[in-house]
């Protein structure tokens, strides 16, 4: 058998290739970027003196710094070896690739998204029963968010809550909002919140973040606003955009508080308070604090 696993869930890929090699009966080789050229010829081309069958493992595996001739010559030759590589990224348009598919079965994984909610939440679930927790679909559906459907995130998540000695407990005291979640409930903050509580949150956000960062990943935020006030679907706008059909649907919410006036006023005040951020000598966060204060007007 010859595997080739790929894509962006690299705990996914870590999870499915240790089944194979935790239940293969013979010889493990495990070979990487470092000890590549010098073991994998020899590894592919030797018998072992005490098992039948090899299970060559190779990650980063890379077509760049190997002879792709003479490999897949050596894998044709190693009938009975179950091969596996793993290359997180690999280029599909290149001769090296489609050789490569002819002999190997691509599997690629990546990181899930919105499309995967139930398989999440099932996920989710039994890794938390493993090991003693029962949660609300509420709480399970929130732990995903917040951890944006990263794996390795959520498990860590539940490690810690079932460390603690609560029966009931606060999520935000194992896992904080989502990048995005933060973002929007800045947003929505300086929106629709008086005066003083935009000024403290404002003073708050200067000690942890950068201005140029922020201002981005607002502005991120208002061209789904936008977009929405445009395109009432939601899915639509998440396609065309690239953006998180959860965070769509936030901002959806937010989009009809808003009049398209308002929005239009803000987005104006967007583009000049970027404008002084690249041209003004002024310090970012005093031209930053001045925009949010002035759209919340």
């Amino acid at each position: 058998m010859r595997l080739i696993f790929t894509g962006t869930n690299d705990f996914e890929i870590e999870s499915q290739v240790n089944q194979f090699v935790s239940s293969f009966d013979g010889e493990i080789i495990k070979i990487d970027e470092s000890n590549l050229n010098s073991l994998l010829f020899d590894a592919l081309n030797s018998q072992s003196l005490f098992y039948l069958k090899k299970c060559i493992l190779i990650k980063d595996f890379s077509t760049k710094n190997i002879n792709v001739e003479k490999f897949i010559t050596a894998v044709s030759k190693a009938k009975d070896d179950l091969i596996i590589l793993i290359q997180p990224d690999i280029d599909k348009r290149t001769k090296s690739y489609k050789d490569l598919a002819k002999l190997f079965k691509i599997i690629e994984i990546n990181l899930w998204n919105e499309k995967d909610i139930q398989k999440a939440i099932e996920w989710t679930d039994f890794e938390a029963e493993k090991i003693g927790l029962k949660l609300k679909t509420s709480q399970t559906q929130e732990i995903i968010k917040r951890a944006d459907f990263n794996q390795r995130t959520i498990l860590s998540t539940l490690e810690k809550i079932s460390l603690s000695d609560k029966d009931t407990f606060d999520l935000g005291d194992f896992i904080s909002p989502s990048i995005d979640e933060n973002i929007f409930n800045i947003f929505e903050t300086i929106l629709l919140s008086d005066n003083a509580k935009i000024k403290n949150k404002i003073e708050s956000l200067k000690s942890s973040e950068d201005a140029f960062k922020l201002f981005g990943l607002l502005t991120g935020q208002l061209i789904i606003l936008l977009a929405l006030k445009n395109n009432s679907n939601q899915a639509a706008v998440s396609k065309d955009l690239g953006a998180s059909p959860y965070m769509v649907a936030k901002l959806s919410t937010l989009s009809k508080k808003l009049s398209t006036s308002k929005l239009k006023k803000i987005l104006f005040d967007f583009t000049k308070a970027d404008m002084d951020m690249k041209n003004s000598n002024n310090e970012p966060w005093t031209i930053l604090s001045s925009l949010l204060i002035k759209i919340s007007n």
